[in-house]
């Protein structure tokens, strides 16, 4: 039987950067239950630990914890979580943002974070979360959709780390989900 994180690492080469960490049978025609597994929330870092992994795993492994701050779709009832994540590059970069829209999955009981999906958020004006500049720009191009960024008031100054200058666009929490639902998500295997 392979490890999780060695199967993990077989489902990402046999299907590149859409490889989830939730693994299953590359060969089974995938139907995961997002109403069921997919939590998304808005949430606070509070640690990313990195912890061993599995010997013949390609990816390094981290345990993170997080504060709900919003709960953007599917069941949660805690205000913190802890979820595993795998990354093959090392820290997972959603570990450098203090607020982020993170996608976690339920597998036999366990949580996992949905591999390198995630979005920095920054909290509005009118008290809501929104990423900065343009929704696609960490997508797959096959992904591209038609949602264009829009002017925010964010409550504090955010900089958009891309272009280096002040942010004054971008796209709420509840626009976001369907980014993801449409593109990485769904090429997956999840249905909504």
């Amino acid at each position: 039987m392979l490890s999780l994180a060695h199967h993990c690492g077989v489902v990402a080469i046999l299907i590149g950067f859409l490889g989830g960490c939730v693994p299953r049978d590359p060969l089974a025609p995938p139907k995961l239950n997002a109403q069921r597994d997919l939590i998304v929330f808005v949430g606070k870092r509070l640690s990313v630990t990195k912890q061993t992994a599995e010997q013949d795993s390609m990816d390094e492994k981290f345990e993170a914890r997080y504060r709900v701050l919003q709960l953007v779709f599917g069941r949660y009832e805690g205000t913190e979580i802890t979820f595993t994540v795998y990354d093959h590059y090392g820290s997972p970069s959603f570990a450098q943002y203090d607020t982020a829209l993170m996608f976690v999955a339920r597998y036999e009981g366990k949580l996992y974070h949905e591999k390198y999906q995630y979005f920095a958020v920054y909290p509005t004006r009118d008290g809501r979360w929104a990423s900065c500049g343009d929704p696609y720009s960490d997508e797959p191009p096959v992904h591209r959709g038609a949602l264009k960024p829009h002017p925010i008031e964010f409550a504090t100054a955010v900089h958009d780390r891309k272009a280096g200058r002040p942010c004054t666009e971008g796209n709420y929490v509840e626009e976001l989900l369907p980014v993801k639902e449409n593109g990485v998500l769904k090429a997956r295997g999840w249905v909504f």
